[in-house]
């Protein structure tokens, strides 16, 4: 429901709105009109849930422990840090992005589809493998060993072969995002720090029992945990919002269907799933390692 200026403001401050979070409300309006491609309505969108939580997640112990480990409390303020305390830090059950209302006018449905998404995600080592300008990336999360195609151009931009970032690509609307706050591995160290930390996964994942299932068991058990969530039907806004980033990402038609295969050596669904399982439940040391590769 639209407020008027004289209404009590949304935030339960009791001021009247124009007062409170009028301005705050219009620029926002404004930026999301901005909106010309799906990094940023993911960007902008994610922004809006995760102001929801935040100060939930400060109050958190399990998030207090991992941002403790990860640096102490200003690691809550870094984008990779908040990551981990929203998306992948369990808090009674679930991770808090799950409970996530927008103030964002964004409908529930899409929402959902958000939090889904995000809470799905997880933060890995990603190399480049491709780069066409104007178009996009071809990123292998090397601890996955899957490709998964990005189309952003401006990370065609910004990014070069070869070169490895720790990151967290979330899967919408049947597309891939490389979300921000993303740090690049020291160069040199790269090859190191993927070692260490698949080392650490493939034990993790031949200890877990989830993971010891023959592959004919396989077809009946599902993997959700590496699956994009499922797409859902844009209303008219939203769909005039991204309809610029439509037209990016699929202004190459193979890159549109191809946007997650499977690299050389990907492992079978299971396994893949203990590995994402691992991956969240330890996002700080996969942080820790990553970053110990810097000179």
């Amino acid at each position: 429901m639209k407020l008027n200026r004289n209404d009590v403001c949304h935030c339960g401050s009791g001021k009247k709105y124009k007062k409170c979070h009028l301005e705050e409300d219009e620029a926002r309006v404004r930026e999301r009109r901005s909106l010309a491609t799906l990094a940023q309505w993911v960007a902008f969108h994610a922004t809006g849930l995760r102001t929801a939580v935040r100060e939930a997640a400060r109050q958190a112990e399990p998030v207090q422990a991992a941002m403790a480990a990860l640096g102490g409390d200003d690691a809550l303020g870094t984008a990779i840090g908040e990551q981990i305390a929203l998306f992948d830090v369990v808090v009674d059950e679930r991770a808090l992005i799950a409970t996530a209302e927008s103030a964002d006018d964004l409908s529930g449905q899409r929402q959902d589809a958000l939090r889904q998404a995000l809470a799905q995600s997880w933060l890995s080592l990603h190399e480049v493998i491709e780069c066409k300008p104007g178009k996009g990336v071809r990123l292998r999360d090397r601890l996955l060993e899957r490709d998964r195609w990005v189309g952003d151009p401006e990370l065609a931009r910004t990014l070069e072969p070869m070169e490895v970032v720790l990151g967290r690509v979330v899967a919408f609307d049947k597309r891939n995002v490389l979300l921000e706050g993303y740090e690049k591995v020291w160069f040199r160290g790269r090859k190191a720090a993927i070692a260490d930390l698949a080392a650490l996964l493939a034990e993790a994942v031949a200890a877990d029992p989830a993971a010891a299932v023959s592959p004919a068991d396989e077809v009946a058990v599902a993997a959700p945990a590496v699956q994009a969530p499922a797409p859902v039907e844009l209303e008219d806004e939203a769909e005039e919002e991204v309809e610029d980033a439509e037209g990016a990402d699929d202004a190459d038609a193979e890159e549109a269907a191809d946007h997650t295969r499977a690299a050389a050596g990907e492992a079978s669904p299971l396994v893949q799933t203990a590995r994402v399982r691992w991956l969240k439940a330890n996002a700080v040391q996969v942080v820790q390692r990553a970053r110990a590769a810097r000179p």
